[in-house]
């Protein structure tokens, strides 16, 4: 039997890479065969970068991150259009949240910053409405959870400016305008708006929308949805539960046994009602 050449195992991995972007499981092993298998025999420069980037895709999928943020690394060095702009916006994306997943949220900002500007560098600025779209809503994602609300907002307004059918970005608008944390910007009737549209714009199976609708019902029953996080409850109930907490350790000084028993029960009370709001 013929051995196959590299272009029909990178046909083969791409079918496969293709199902698993589906949905399918259990394919990693055979898209890691093929694609390697194809770098091996033999394929053009772009051709083996869209293999690295499978590869990449592989390991994302199983958290090996050291190991996707080096196929991402080679297969730059071998096209750094990254085969095509849909493509490379979602390598960068990826290479961000490698970097998120590691702790280092400055990194992400600055692969993010990188995309972007090499977006526009290497491609027609007619055709990158919809990919760089998706870069700065993801760069405002990572401004937002670093707490960063003037450059969250900036940029998720140019995310806008260049497609105003990405319904991320409405999500994220909606949960910087939803959060108490953003003084600046807390709005609950534009965090209404936004949420509303990012359900009018996704699909009844995107995961999201149940999370989105959770965010608001908090701003229904008086909560926020804080940088992800939805929020409801009386903040007097906390203030009181707290002063008792504390009077139960000054209690202790002098009678130990009163006083622990206190700080027991309303300490419990407390750190219940913590879990409450921010699980």
């Amino acid at each position: 039997m013929n051995e196959k050449s590299g272009k029909e195992h990178f046909d083969n991995a791409l079918m496969l890479s293709l199902k698993a972007y589906g949905g399918q499981e259990g394919l990693d092993e055979q898209i890691l065969f093929h694609a390697t298998e194809s770098i091996r025999a033999g394929i053009s420069p772009r051709e083996e970068a869209h293999a690295h980037l499978m590869r990449k895709d592989v390991f994302l999928r199983l958290n090996k991150f050291d190991e996707a943020e080096a196929e991402m690394t080679k297969a730059l060095r071998l096209d750094e259009k990254l085969v095509n702009k849909l493509t490379y916006s979602a390598a960068y994306h990826d290479l961000a949240e490698i970097n998120r997943a590691k702790g280092n949220i400055p990194g992400a900002v600055e692969v993010l910053k990188n995309g972007i500007a090499g977006l526009q560098r290497l491609y027609d600025p007619s055709e990158i409405e919809g990919a760089i779209a998706t870069l700065y809503c993801d760069l405002g994602a990572m401004h937002l959870s670093s707490s960063a609300d003037d450059h969250a907002f900036e940029n998720l307004q140019r995310a806008l400016g260049a497609n105003p059918n990405y319904p991320d970005t409405y999500m994220y608008l909606g949960v910087l305008h939803g959060s108490q944390d953003s003084a600046k910007f807390y709005d609950v009737q534009k965090a209404r708006q936004y949420y509303e549209q990012f359900l009018a714009l996704t699909d009844e199976n995107d995961p999201k929308r149940a999370v989105v609708a959770k965010y608001i019902s908090g701003l229904a029953s008086g909560g926020v949805a804080q940088k992800g996080k939805t929020f409801t409850g009386s903040w007097g109930c906390a203030i009181v539960l707290t002063l008792l907490t504390v009077s139960s350790l000054l209690v202790m000084a002098s009678d130990f046994q009163s006083g622990f028993i206190g700080l027991v029960i309303f300490g419990g009370i407390l750190a219940a009602y913590w879990y409450s709001r921010y699980k």
